[in-house]
């Protein structure tokens, strides 16, 4: 967990997962726009590379099937600073309320802009 800078000042909680890669199978990022309008960017997959970054206020997901809820007050059950094994993790149904991503390369296969 940190707390997230945010433009114009203040800090938000948020979840921080590194990784050196990730991929999601149909992809779609909703992100907030101006005047209530909606907007929605799919990709399928979306792939981002080379010290991955996410920082997430929530993440929700199955993992081995069992549904998945972690938030600030609510980490997963890892020690900080403790990496994971080797082996991929792989979680399904995916749904992460995405504050910020940082990585070295992102590349979106179909990528469909649409209002």
């Amino acid at each position: 967990m940190t707390d997230l800078p945010l433009r114009g000042g203040g800090t938000m909680k948020v979840l921080w997962f590194n990784m050196s890669k990730a991929v999601t199978d149909n992809f779609e990022l909703k992100p907030a726009v101006p005047n209530n309008r909606r907007m929605s960017v799919k990709a399928n997959p979306l792939t981002v590379d080379g010290r991955v970054r996410f920082f997430t206020p929530r993440f929700t997901g199955k993992l081995l099937g069992l549904n998945q809820v972690y938030t600030p007050t609510s980490p997963p059950p890892l020690p900080p600073g403790i990496p994971v094994p080797v082996l991929p993790i792989v979680f399904t149904d995916v749904e992460i309320q995405l504050a910020y991503v940082d990585c070295v390369t992102l590349t979106a296969k179909d990528l469909l802009n649409r209002p």
